[in-house]
């Protein structure tokens, strides 16, 4: 993965997670001191890395060796025998890296070089060691910038949920509106028919009291009749 692909991811990433993500906070600048490492107090180089954890920074050291021919060995140290990079050393070479958490989801690897006889130093290699440090760089910002475009993935995966539960939402209130709207059809529609049924009343009381005095009518004849 190139520089331009990790910037990329983390632009991106940085719309997701504003609060999370700061590229003026990544500092991959290669430091040389002496530690303890590889059995001894020994010259070594060291990066930060970010957004990752030491499970997967081991398992992206131990890959890169290992594509680079070496025999690689974990534990306290990840210990590559038998490394080739022919643009640091035409023979083969050992490597020694310590990982070492430094806060939250920032990581140090420090990593030494035997080149067979001596170790990769700034001051008795310096080509050697300048090459090595940019090998080191891009290391932590391949794996960077790998951890960001997974923390990206699962972003838009969450997004992407997200999106389809709010259409879920707007489908439920369209749906509710619509039954909203088919029932006060239906309300309308009993509405008219109540006042046709008042209109038929009308009509029907008007008939009876017709009917009645006709009624009345009848009886009143009768009793002229009778009499």
């Amino acid at each position: 993965m190139n520089k331009r692909t990790y910037f990329s991811a983390l632009l991106l990433l940085s719309l997701i997670f504003p609060k999370a993500i700061d590229a003026q906070n990544y500092d991959f600048n290669v430091r040389e001191s002496g530690i303890k490492i590889g059995g001894g107090f020994n010259s070594a180089f060291s990066i930060n890395i970010y957004e990752s954890d030491s499970k997967q920074i081991t398992k992206a050291w131990s890959d890169f060796m290992k594509k680079n021919k070496a025999k690689v060995k974990s534990g306290n140290e990840i210990v590559a025998t038998e490394v080739r990079i022919s643009k640091l050393s035409e023979l083969p070479f050992n490597t020694y890296a310590i990982i070492t958490n430094i806060r939250d989801d920032v990581f140090e690897i420090s990593v030494a070089c035997y080149l067979g006889g001596a170790w990769l130093s700034p001051v008795y290699h310096p080509a050697q060691a300048s090459v090595f440090k940019e090998i080191l760089q891009n290391f932590a910002m391949d794996v960077t910038s790998d951890a960001l475009e997974q923390q990206l993935k699962m972003s838009n995966k969450v997004l992407k949920d997200k999106e389809n539960e709010l259409s879920g939402l707007k489908n439920d209130e369209k749906n509710l509106e619509n039954s909203i709207a088919k029932k006060r059809d239906e309300i309308k529609k009993t509405e008219l028919q109540i006042e046709d049924k008042k209109q038929d009343q009308v009509k029907k009381t008007k008939e009876i009291e017709l009917i009645r005095q006709d009624i009345t009518d009848i009886e009143n004849k009768i009793n002229k009749v009778k009499k």
